[in-house]
């Protein structure tokens, strides 16, 4: 799954835990006259009375479950892909290869200064114009160059940067995903009966 899909999923099943948790709120003040607590959650769904309304909170709380462990996955993989590109956007900042993105940037600049140069020296003055527009591309690319250098540290900075943090936010991902409990508060076979 790429980076947007992961997005655009993550925000789905968040919509969906808000719109179960509401209906399961609603439903709890109607029942109980409050929103029961996690703890005694189980307790309350059994001792109810209405067997239908029992039923419907015990899916409802499974689905929940459900839904939290598919945002939990969906959270650790968008993490993982936010670090891997992160990663490799800084490999190649920091990579002196000649296939670089910033150093093929750095070469279509050179070039089109040059082009530019020497083309506007042949139109002015033929030969002679040409030879001070390699002379002037020379000057200006080596200025050029030495202006790309801090901006290409600054970089390499801010991505050390947002890595760290992409990093610590996929440890956080990973943490919820292990903290979220195995098994539902209820089980297939409960939801099915409505009753333990």
């Amino acid at each position: 799954m790429n980076r947007k899909a992961a997005a655009r999923s993550l925000d789905r099943i968040e919509t969906q835990i808000a719109q179960l948790e509401a209906a399961r709120r609603s439903q709890e003040i109607a029942a109980f006259g409050a929103e029961c607590s996690d703890e005694r959650r189980r307790e309350r769904y059994f001792a109810l009375g209405d067997e239908t309304l029992r039923r419907e909170l015990i899916a409802r709380e499974r689905a929940l479950h459900e839904q939290r462990r598919q945002r939990c996955q969906v959270a650790v993989e968008y993490r993982n892909t936010i670090v891997t590109g992160t990663r490799a956007k800084l490999a190649d900042l920091q990579s002196d290869a000649p296939t670089s993105a910033w150093r093929r940037g750095l070469w279509w600049d050179l070039l089109t200064v040059f082009w530019v140069l020497v083309g506007a020296g042949w139109l002015a003055a033929q030969l002679p114009g040409a030879l001070a527009g390699v002379v002037a591309a020379l000057v200006c690319g080596g200025w050029i160059a030495r202006r790309r250098a801090p901006a290409r540290l600054a970089a390499i900075q801010a991505g050390e940067t947002l890595l760290r943090s992409a990093e610590s936010d996929l440890q956080d991902a990973l943490r919820e995903a292990q903290q979220l409990p195995p098994e539902a508060l209820f089980t297939a076979a409960e939801e099915a009966a409505g009753a333990p």
